[in-house]
């Protein structure tokens, strides 16, 4: 396998198509969206949706509905963000979640949503110390393997492999494992 890292929407293009054989890290909702993927069945990750705020603010949150009350930042085109989201009136669109998590430092009243993993990251990255998560998450969600129909029409027992490999790997622990060691090194990479 080669993997060949996109942004959203373009990823989503690509694999839809048929132009890349599939996705991965990949909410529920994609499959609904995209009915010429195929969600591998068993989930291998997961996501946080995390509302970040300046360490100064007032802001407090007990459930997503608590995020009609104020702006709310986000990355455009991002599917947990977007979908939590929705109907709201105060969301404002960013191209990069730096430029987001930068602008807290100027909007004490405004509150930006992203990954927990990737809000961490670039708060570490960009060594902001007035930016803080804000727990409890407001959604967790499961991220799975999608593979484009035509794939799997060619490789008939592809499917039950992934699938299968994923079980075993969480069973005896190796999956857990190996994401942990893959966290750390990204971590481990920045200044």
């Amino acid at each position: 396998m080669t993997f060949v890292a996109m942004p959203g929407k373009r990823a989503q293009r690509e694999a839809s198509s048929g132009r890349k054989d599939g996705e991965i890290m990949r909410i529920f909702s994609y499959g609904i969206e995209n009915p010429s993927m195929t969600r591998v069945p068993t989930s291998y990750y997961y996501l946080e949706t995390m509302a970040f705020v300046h360490k100064e603010s007032q802001i407090t949150l007990n459930s997503k509905a608590d995020l009609s009350k104020y702006n709310v930042l986000k990355v455009r085109g991002v599917k947990h963000t977007n979908n939590i989201t929705r109907g709201l009136a105060h969301v404002y669109n960013y191209d990069d979640t730096e430029a987001m998590l930068k602008a807290l430092g100027e909007k004490r009243t405004s509150l930006a949503l992203t990954n927990t993993a990737d809000g961490n990251y670039h708060i570490k990255k960009l060594g902001l110390k007035h930016v803080i998560a804000l727990p409890p998450a407001l959604a967790k969600l499961k991220l799975y393997h999608y593979i484009h129909n035509t794939v799997l029409e060619a490789n008939p027992g592809l499917m039950s492999t992934l699938n299968n490999t994923i079980k075993a790997m969480k069973k005896t622990g190796e999956l857990d494992t190996l994401l942990h060691r893959a966290e750390t090194q990204v971590l481990a990479r920045l200044p």
